[in-house]
């Protein structure tokens, strides 16, 4: 009974090159995350998923003969792409070899190698799971974030029983608000050549922000419902274009990009509305009251806009894997920006979104090609390079929208061009 293990002890083998051993460490875990942000006492963890697995082994090979083995071993550690591993004690997995092998020989010890090597469990490539609906979590966590905000605002802002010098300025606050995202708007139509009844909404907000100055609740909703029709507006384009632009031209990823690059554009300008205001000095009554609720409009605006954004981006579609990973890094370090000034809920309820967020634009990023640079040799016209690059002449077009090109026929030589990694 005391040797059971060795029952259970199998041959050590790589490639079906069976070694003798002096040891095995299994190095396991879970990739986890620390998020810790100024003037926050809590940091948050995230947790991305089980470590792959690294096991480090030392093989002995010991004989006269001993170089013939070492040579099937080396061999076999030089072969390329994954390879079967019988662990001794863990039994059979698919690795591949981490870094280098070292192998130690002396003419001390004739007839002796020594070989460390570090192996990591080699997985599978990632595959698009339709199944799993990373855009509805996306929606959902933006409703649950929306929903904390609101509260938030709730609590945070006031004017009652205030003087009338703290309600003018909150008026004041609030029409700058609502005049940055005419602005946004305006940004929007602009880019993408449309007309919608956006300003026809922020012409009444302005008409109204007397009135609701003192219902904290419906400022709250009128808000978001202009935030959210300046990114309503590019999400109308996008059904649009999806039905006339690729029937037309068969480029309706490169109008993709162009709406997820306004959509940003409209962001941008919502972002920036705290730099509309100086920072309200002093420890009297009113001055307490006004800079109490100019942080709390500040949180409403730009939080809201990064939620609604969120809410656009579960819809829009993607060119490139490339702009999908760089628009996650983007909203996830405008989303750690804003926890800030977060309370508790609203801070629980945006680190949920940003997950989302990153877990469904990774998920987008599995199914779409990479922009790589391709440089011809001599000036050539746009088809040519299309018939090189994809060997398809009528894809001219993407290559002349993502190279912003002048003249189709004159693609000059030398010159690196953005194009698809198909």
């Amino acid at each position: 009974m005391a040797n059971e293990w060795l029952e259970t002890l199998q041959p050590a083998s790589f490639r079906g090159v069976s070694f003798l051993f002096e040891s095995v460490e299994s190095e396991i875990g879970r990739r986890n995350v620390v998020h810790e942000f100024p003037k926050k006492d809590t940091p948050y963890s995230e947790d991305l998923g089980r470590m792959a697995r690294r096991f480090s082994v030392n093989i002995i090979i010991i004989g006269d003969n001993y170089h013939i083995q070492r040579d099937l071993i080396r061999n076999a550690l030089e072969a390329p792409g994954a390879g079967k591993f019988v662990h001794p004690f863990w039994g059979e997995m698919s690795v591949v070899v981490s870094g280098g092998a070292r192998i130690t020989e002396s003419s001390d010890h004739g007839g002796l190698a020594k070989i460390s090597v570090s192996f990591s469990e080699s997985g599978e490539k990632l595959k698009s799971d339709k199944k799993k609906d990373t855009a509805g979590a996306l929606v959902t966590s933006a409703d649950n974030a929306s929903s904390a905000l609101a509260e938030a605002f709730n609590a945070a802002y006031s004017v009652a029983k205030k003087s009338e010098s703290v309600v003018v300025d909150a008026v004041s606050k609030i029409n700058t608000a609502a005049s940055k995202i005419d602005k946004a708007r305006a940004k929007v139509a602009a880019a993408l050549n449309i007309i919608n009844d956006v300003k026809n909404s922020v012409d009444k907000f302005f008409g109204s922000v007397s009135a609701i100055v003192r219902l904290p609740g419906q400022i709250v909703t009128d808000v978001k419902g202009l935030i959210n029709s300046v990114y309503g507006g590019v999400a109308e384009v996008q059904a649009a274009f999806n039905q006339t632009i690729n029937a037309i031209f068969g480029a309706g990823n490169l109008v993709a990009d162009s709406r997820v690059s306004t959509a940003l554009l409209a962001h941008k300008e919502m972002m920036g509305y705290p730099s509309a205001f100086k920072t309200i000095n002093g420890d009297s009554v009113v001055a307490v009251a006004k800079r109490e609720n100019q942080a709390a409009l500040v949180q409403l605006v730009c939080t809201t806009s990064v939620i609604e954004l969120c809410r656009l981006l579960a819809e829009l579609d993607f060119s490139t894997a490339t702009l999908s990973q760089s628009v996650r890094d983007q909203m996830s370090s405008d989303i750690d920006s804003i926890c800030d000034s977060a309370d508790d809920l609203l801070y629980a309820r945006l680190q949920d979104l940003r997950a989302a967020l990153v877990n469904h634009l990774d998920a987008v990023a599995l199914s779409l090609p990479s922009v790589v640079y391709y440089t011809p040799k001599k000036t050539l016209p746009a088809l040519v390079i299309a018939h090189d690059v994809y060997g398809d002449a009528t894809r001219d077009l993407e290559i002349v929208t993502a190279n912003k090109i002048q003249n189709p026929n004159c693609l000059i030589g030398g010159d690196a061009l953005r194009v698809l990694d198909e």
